[in-house]
């Protein structure tokens, strides 16, 4: 009867250890579910980090460019390098546009004296985003160390205005920036006045065109 009873509770204590042990592997199967799912949460989040970056930056014209948002307005920012005064300084460039899209043909080898007399032509004054166009310009040319000027290219404006008038006959001892209406929007350099640059606006692409005119100069003063 001692033997049976000892029997029987060495087969009772099997089971018991048998039935610990399945529901071990159980528990153990769920963690490695877990951490795996963790380590592709891990993976997949990184990949679409890195994907969306890649997505945000690109190269153009030798300038790395990055996509960036203030809220509701999307902004392309890139730094230039810009040695001034025997320094260097790095400026940071925000344009409006993607730099890509900025398809205007340029003819013009653009270089600067020291004095910078930018002139507007009236009939461009009143388009959506001048003054931003005139800001970017000149914050972009004080950047470069240069003295700037506002002028207008109409003799009744001038003296309307009191303002100085001036077109590619005036860049003598200075560089003259015309931005005036074209059939095309484009960047010209005056065959005659050499130290003149016509940013032509078609369809009041003021914006574009001044933009694209600051990536062309800083462009062709990196070379």
């Amino acid at each position: 009867m001692k033997k049976t009873k000892i029997k029987r509770k060495t087969e009772a204590g099997k089971e018991k250890k048998q039935a610990e042990k399945k529901k071990e592997v159980p528990a153990v199967e769920k963690q490695a579910i877990i951490l795996i799912a963790i380590m592709v949460f891990i993976l997949v989040t990184s990949f679409a980090f890195i994907y969306f970056y890649k997505q945000n930056k690109f190269r153009y014209e030798g300038f790395v460019f990055e996509r960036r948002n203030f809220g509701q307005i999307i902004v392309y920012n890139t730094t230039i390098p810009i040695r001034r005064d025997g320094q260097s300084v790095i400026y940071s460039l925000f344009l409006r546009n993607d730099p890509r899209k900025l398809d205007f043909p340029v003819n013009a080898s653009i270089r600067f004296m020291h004095n910078i007399i930018i002139s507007f032509d009236p009939n461009i004054s009143g388009c959506y985003a001048s003054n931003l166009a005139a800001y970017e310009l000149d914050s972009f040319l004080n950047a470069l160390g240069l003295e700037r000027k506002g002028a207008t290219t109409s003799v009744e404006e001038a003296i309307k205005m009191n303002r100085t008038k001036a077109n590619c006959s005036d860049a003598i001892g200075s560089t003259v920036i015309v931005l005036e209406p074209g059939e095309k929007t484009e960047i010209l350099q005056d065959k005659e006045y050499k130290d003149c640059y016509k940013i032509k606006i078609a369809n009041c692409e003021i914006l574009k065109a001044t933009e694209k005119f600051i990536i062309e100069t800083a462009k062709q003063l990196r070379k």
